[in-house]
């Protein structure tokens, strides 16, 4: 008998309009946080996804720059070293009369002695 009233009573929650639409209800809110949940985290997920990407570019340029800059400075230098060298050793064979047929030549400690000098 117990199951009659049990059977009963479900049936009476299941037939009553306020129990339906309290179910109802609750069954929307649950799925309308849900819902805001699901945007938050999207939109969280996007946004750090998006600012790592954005932050790895440009810090990638910028210290790609700063990388083509300390190169272009390298080059200079050594460019630089590396006329002054050429020219002290022409300078030295031109007032050799001796050495003005044969080929100039730079050795390394020309060269290192040259760019002491500079410095």
């Amino acid at each position: 008998m117990e199951s009659n009233g049990i059977d009963k009573e479900i049936s009476d929650r299941l037939y009553s309009k306020a129990w339906s639409s309290k179910i109802c209800d609750a069954v929307y809110k649950r799925r309308r946080w849900r819902m805001i949940q699901f945007g938050l985290i999207a939109f969280l997920f996007a946004f750090f996804s998006s600012s790592i990407v954005w932050l790895a570019f440009f810090e990638n340029r910028e210290a790609e720059l700063a990388r083509d800059e300390l190169q272009f400075w390298v080059q200079e230098q050594i460019y630089g070293t590396t006329a002054e060298a050429e020219s002290k050793v022409q300078n030295k064979i031109y007032n050799q009369e001796t050495m003005k047929k044969n080929p100039v030549s730079l050795d390394v400690d020309t060269l290192i002695e040259a760019s002491l000098d500079r410095r």
